[in-house]
């Protein structure tokens, strides 16, 4: 807005978005595709794409709308209270009633921010949700994948032209070298992660809410053998939500099958991007 003078003046925030109240909560216990085949689909002999580029080339195109992104006003608390975890998401609540009434907020956070706001849920709201979010890793997931299944494919092109009295199909070659070889049953067990990571990160680029939670069951047991405690305890939480979410709200459900659980930038196809990308897009802008 503009004074007499012809200034520009900043119209102040409302105390309803600016002060937050202080929260106080006693916490009880709660009881609560790049599938694998991919790897075998025909390349053409004259070219070397990309992991992207190979699922975009793939893909049927694109007749989604455009994700319109926005970045409320900062602000200067800590933001890992249950204060200011509340105070947004009633603010959230707020503005989603304002601009579509009705509509039940869907909120997404890091995994530390997850747990406070997952609490608060649990003790003072039950129409707040989590969409998807990952640890993102694009590069070296691939590069990883892609090298394993070329050396074993070439270990195995070895065993035909030494092995020529008992020629043993892949499979039967693969599992009996993973009883005999330790380390072959190792890089086995690390491909297989890679394929689950990258079958994630297909999930969110091809708009698959199905396939985002196969993919994130699938990856569930690798927190707890790798020891990784709060994305252990909170993911398995995140998966029960997910699956239950027809049940208990199913337009958010019909929503998310429909690709609400991400975000679309532009109208190229495999280029969606997670809900937590959003902001670092626009802050880079």
């Amino acid at each position: 807005m503009k004074t007499e003078k012809g200034n520009r003046r900043v119209q102040q925030l409302p105390p309803l978005y600016t002060n937050v109240s202080p929260c106080f909560v006693s916490i009880s216990r709660v009881s609560c595709r790049l599938p694998e085949d991919i790897l075998s689909r025909e390349v053409p002999q004259d070219t070397d794409p990309s992991w992207v580029a190979f699922n975009t080339a793939d893909s049927c195109g694109c007749d989604k709308l455009i994700t319109p992104m926005e970045v409320m006003p900062l602000f200067t608390e800590k933001a890992q209270s249950l204060a200011k975890m509340l105070h947004t998401m009633n603010v959230v609540k707020a503005v989603v009633e304002q601009l579509n009434p009705g509509q039940i907020p869907v909120l997404e956070a890091d995994a530390p921010l997850y747990a406070i706001l997952k609490k608060i849920q649990f003790t003072m709201a039950d129409s707040v949700l989590k969409a998807s979010h990952i640890k993102r890793s694009r590069y070296a997931p691939q590069l990883t994948a892609a090298a394993i299944h070329i050396l074993r494919q070439l270990a195995y092109q070895e065993h035909k032209e030494n092995d020529t009295d008992l020629i043993l199909s892949l499979s039967d070659w693969h599992t009996k070298m993973r009883a005999e070889q330790p380390m072959l049953q190792y890089w086995d067990i690390v491909l297989k992660t890679e394929l689950c990571i990258l079958t994630l990160l297909q999930s969110i680029r091809e708009t698959n809410f199905q396939l985002c939670v196969n993919s994130l069951i699938r990856l569930a047991p690798w927190f707890f053998r790798l020891d990784h405690t709060n994305y252990a305890r909170w993911l398995t939480v995140h998966i029960q939500y997910l699956i239950c979410i027809e049940d208990k709200h199913l337009d958010i459900a019909q929503a998310f099958q429909t690709g609400g659980f991400v975000a679309r930038k532009t109208m190229r196809p495999f280029s969606v991007i997670a809900l937590d990308h959003t902001h670092e897009h626009i802050n880079a802008m």
